[in-house]
């Protein structure tokens, strides 16, 4: 399927103009790293942010020597309990609530 990105119609593979507003659609490619159907012209794809870009290496996906994000600063463990005051040089503000929708005058 190629959505259209103009008005969001699911149209069939090979699908040149979308069937439902018959713009033009993008010309779709396989992204080497996951597979997923990317625009062409993308510089990275939308479902695993690998680059898509001429030259760039395929990164490998094996998890087993993936990086590994560690905090290593001092963090707050979750069984504290944290409370920030307002600062008294701040004005408190109002909340805005937004009117109802006006009434429909169909008179069909």
């Amino acid at each position: 399927m190629i959505t259209c990105t103009n008005c969001g119609h699911a149209n069939p593979e090979g699908a040149i103009t979308c069937e439902a507003c018959y713009v033009e659609l993008p010309k779709m490619s396989s992204c080497p790293s996951c597979h997923a159907q990317v625009p062409e012209d993308a510089v990275f794809c939308s479902q695993c942010g690998t680059s898509l870009e001429p030259g760039v290496e395929v990164p490998g996906l094996d998890m087993a020597t993936a990086p590994t994000q560690v905090n290593a600063g001092a963090g707050i463990p979750a069984t504290d309990v944290v409370s920030f005051e307002t600062p008294s040089a701040i004005p408190a503000t109002d909340v805005v609530v937004p009117l109802p929708d006006p009434p429909s005058n169909d008179t069909a």
